[in-house]
């Protein structure tokens, strides 16, 4: 069971072990996407999946599922394996993991050092898991392990909060520069997001030429084409210079 509008892979690895999917519901508010919770119970007491994947933040919509929302939820799935996916959450304070594992012995939790710390180079992540998928732990994918040194990088990333802090800070205020500037274009709509990047969704006629002006500026960024979102893109915020050549060259195409 995974969210609608969510990374494909998820549905990927299901079809390799011979599973099936079913996708429960996110709604579209004026300015964020936001986790249906009545839908995803819904589908739940219907299709009885065996796991669950929940994204917060979620990719590429950018919204997360409050804590508060995952306790009660996670009190209905006890009968599953749910995988909280936490690859970008970003700066967000962790305090409630350890209360999740703790009462929720089939959760597992994962996360990822490429995101927030921007180490994707060193390939590391880790995972935390309730006392029931203890089993879990004696699994490895030899074609993902890491290093003595990859590992003493992640670790200093992690002794290192308030450089983070600082950067977090600095991405916060360029998503709210597209927030600003990209959502007064026509057409332009720039949805809110937890995570390091922003979706917008844009006129169908203006995809083709928008994507062309910026390759002309040598600039990239993710043009979407997927069944649910199909006009839309996804811009990773990356520094501020690189933020103000995007904003200013989308802008431009639209003058």
């Amino acid at each position: 069971m995974v969210p609608a509008y969510s990374w494909w892979y998820y549905k990927k690895i299901a079809s390799e072990v011979g599973g099936l999917s079913v996708e429960f519901p996110m709604t579209v508010g004026t300015d964020r996407f936001f986790y249906d919770n009545a839908g995803m119970r819904a589908v739940y007491a219907r299709e009885h999946p065996a796991v669950v994947f929940i994204s917060s933040p979620n990719n590429p919509t950018g919204n997360s599922l409050a804590p508060a929302d995952m306790e009660s939820i996670l009190a209905e799935f006890d009968a599953a394996v749910v995988v909280l996916d936490e690859a970008y959450i970003f700066g967000t304070p962790s305090d409630y993991v350890r209360r999740l594992i703790d009462a929720h012995p089939r959760l597992l939790v994962v996360r990822t050092m490429s995101k927030y710390y921007a180490l994707a180079g060193v390939r590391i992540g880790y995972a935390l898991m309730g006392k029931g998928l203890a089993a879990l732990g004696q699994f490895s994918n030899r074609y993902l392990g890491f290093s003595r040194v990859a590992e003493d990088v992640a670790l200093a990333a992690l002794d290192s909060p308030e450089y983070y802090r600082e950067i977090a800070a600095k991405i916060e205020g360029d998503k709210q520069r597209y927030y600003s500037q990209l959502g007064r274009l026509p057409g332009f709509r720039v949805y809110r997001s937890d995570a390091n990047f922003v979706l917008a969704a844009l006129a169908p006629d203006h995809k083709a030429g928008l994507k062309a002006h910026l390759e002309r500026e040598n600039l990239i960024i993710k043009f979407m084409d997927e069944p649910l979102l199909n006009s839309h893109v996804r811009i990773t915020v990356g520094t501020q210079e690189e933020n103000r050549l995007l904003i200013d060259a989308i802008t431009a195409y639209y003058d």
